[in-house]
């Protein structure tokens, strides 16, 4: 059961600013965790792509270094997985 408290503030919190600090948030742990996060990945993808629904800039470009930092941490597994 995945308990990333940023993740759920990402998915439940309707203030713009709060969101765009929990994408910053994940977007850390991503690049932090790098291929450990991958296993996460499928479970926050569809909030972030939900969350794209909002066209404030200041929620879609944290948004956007998030679902960077979460593709990066699948790619290597891709990677590995073609070769």
């Amino acid at each position: 059961k995945n308990n990333f408290f940023f993740f759920l503030v990402l998915e439940k919190d309707a203030n713009v600013m709060v969101a765009a600090l929990a994408a910053k948030c994940l977007k850390c742990i991503a690049e932090g965790l790098r291929k450990k996060f991958s296993p996460h990945a499928p479970t926050v993808v569809p909030t972030i792509f939900e969350k794209f629904k909002e066209k404030k800039p200041a929620l879609r470009d944290p948004l956007v270094e998030c679902i960077d930092a979460v593709a990066a941490t699948v790619r290597n597994l891709i990677k590995k997985h073609i070769k």
